[in-house]
C-alpha cells in the first residue's frame, strides 16, 4: 500500500491546476501518488499534464460531473493509506502534507486532519464551519438575515468564535484539502454522488462523527487557497448549491429537513427575482425549487 493518495478533480482550471500540482509534487515520497481527474473541462488542461507532470494518473471525464464524481473516480484508482482531497485552486505550502500525515499516524482517533488556508498574502481564510442543523437554512436566508442579521444559529454554522489560528477538533471543515484514512473513507462509503458540488464535503464529516471519529484542524500546515476558481464559471451556481443543500438536509433530517431547505430556497429564489442581486439568471434556480419536493431522499 502506497503513503498518501493525492486526489485533485478539475475543471476549466488550467493554469491554477499547473500551479497546484507544482506545490504537491515537490512534497511526495516515492510511495506516494497523484490522481487527477479533469472533468471534461475542455480547457487543454489534461494535455499539458501529460506534458509536464507524466507521472500524474490521469483521468478524463466524456462529460461533465462534478466534483464529487471527479473524487469518487480518483479514490476508486488510489490506493494510499491516507487520501488527500485537493483542490485544483489550493497550493501546499513547504511541509503541509508530511504534517498532516505525520499527525493522523501518530493520533488513531482522528480520521481527517485539514490545513489552515490562506489567500495570496498569507492571511488566513475562515472556512472552517460547523455542521448545519435541520433548521440552519431557515437562518442562511437574505430576509432572515435583513431582518435579524447574524442570528445566533447562523454564527454557530459559520464558526465565527472558532480561533482559526489555534489547533483543534473541528467538525466540518471544507474539502477543497483535508487528508482522510482510507479506512474511514471506506467504512462510510466516500463522499456522496447525489451531491453534484457541494454539502458532499459535509455530509463525509458528518458521518465519520456518527462513527466516533474526530477531524482535527493543524494551523501549522498552510495551504493557500483561491476558493471558487470552477465554480465561479458556472450560471448555474446558485442553483446547484441550492439543491445539493436540499439532497443533504432531505437525507440527514427526513421530511423537516426538506421542508426547511425547499422553504429556504424559495425564499432566496423570491428574493433573487425581487432585487436582482447577483447576475444569474433566475431559471435554473426556479426550475430546481420547483423540483426539489421530488428529489431523491435516501442516498445514492
Amino acid at each position: 500500500m502506497k503513503r498518501v493518495s493525492v486526489l485533485v478533480p478539475t475543471w476549466r482550471t488550467r493554469e491554477r491546476t499547473l500551479r497546484c500540482l507544482e506545490s504537491v509534487t515537490s512534497q511526495l515520497w516515492p510511495d506516494d501518488e497523484l490522481i487527477v481527474v479533469d472533468d471534461a473541462g475542455g480547457d487543454g488542461t489534461d494535455d499539458a499534464i501529460r506534458l509536464q507532470f507524466p507521472q500524474v494518473q490521469l483521468v478524463v471525464h466524456a462529460a461533465n460531473q462534478g466534483w464529487t464524481r471527479a473524487v469518487m473516480t480518483a479514490a476508486a484508482l488510489a490506493s494510499g493509506a491516507y487520501l488527500l482531497l485537493l483542490n485544483s485552486d489550493a497550493e501546499l505550502r513547504p511541509g503541509a502534507l508530511d504534517t498532516m500525515v505525520s499527525y493522523l499516524r501518530t493520533q488513531p482517533a482522528h480520521a481527517a486532519v485539514a490545513p489552515r488556508m490562506v489567500d495570496r498574502t498569507g492571511a488566513t481564510r475562515r472556512e472552517l464551519m460547523n455542521l448545519p442543523r435541520c433548521s440552519t437554512p431557515v437562518w442562511h436566508t437574505r430576509l432572515m438575515r435583513r431582518w435579524y442579521g447574524e442570528s445566533t444559529e447562523w454564527k454557530r454554522w459559520h464558526a465565527v468564535d472558532v480561533d482559526h489560528e489555534r489547533a483543534g477538533n473541528v467538525e466540518q471543515p471544507p474539502g477543497a484539502c483535508l487528508l482522510v484514512r482510507r479506512a474511514d473513507w471506506d467504512a462510510c462509503g466516500g463522499v456522496d454522488p447525489s451531491m453534484q458540488l457541494f454539502f458532499s464535503d459535509v455530509e463525509l464529516c458528518a458521518r465519520l462523527h456518527e462513527r466516533g471519529r474526530l477531524i482535527a484542524y493543524l494551523p501549522d500546515a498552510v495551504v493557500e487557497h483561491a476558493g471558487g476558481a470552477s465554480t465561479s464559471q458556472r450560471t448555474d451556481f446558485a442553483a446547484v448549491w441550492h439543491r445539493d443543500r436540499y439532497a443533504y438536509h432531505s437525507q440527514r433530517f427526513g421530511l423537516p429537513g426538506a421542508l426547511c431547505a425547499w422553504l429556504s430556497s424559495g425564499l432566496d429564489l423570491a428574493a433573487h427575482l425581487v432585487s436582482r442581486a447577483t447576475p444569474e439568471p433566475a431559471l435554473p434556480l426556479l426550475t430546481t425549487w420547483l423540483a426539489m419536493p421530488w428529489g431523491q431522499r435516501s442516498r445514492a
